[in-house]
């Protein structure tokens, strides 16, 4: 006791925790951030593209700009893809 309270009193008193069955939420946890993350940068990609389309930058094919259209048809397939995976995980 009198070591203990000598650690403590020069600030030398170290306490470590161990966690137990907490591999499942930091799995999860993991999961989701990474799916919110993708969400994300899909967000982006079809506002990006949105603007693009709308100021009709870059080469065009029948008056729209091929450049937003692409960003926009990929940005949607992403979504796509999204979806099918929470419906996949039973998330959704």
């Amino acid at each position: 006791m009198h070591d203990l309270l000598g650690k403590l009193q020069h600030g030398r008193l170290k306490i470590e925790f161990e966690h137990k069955g907490l591999e499942e939420l930091q799995h999860s946890l993991d999961r989701s951030s990474n799916r919110l993350s993708f969400s994300l940068i899909v967000s982006a990609l079809i506002v990006g593209s949105s603007f693009i389309l709308g100021s009709q930058v870059g080469p065009k094919w029948a008056g729209v700009s091929i450049l937003g259209l692409a960003g926009f048809s990929a940005g949607r397939l992403l979504r796509i893809l999204i979806i099918i995976a929470s419906i996949r995980s039973g998330r959704m």
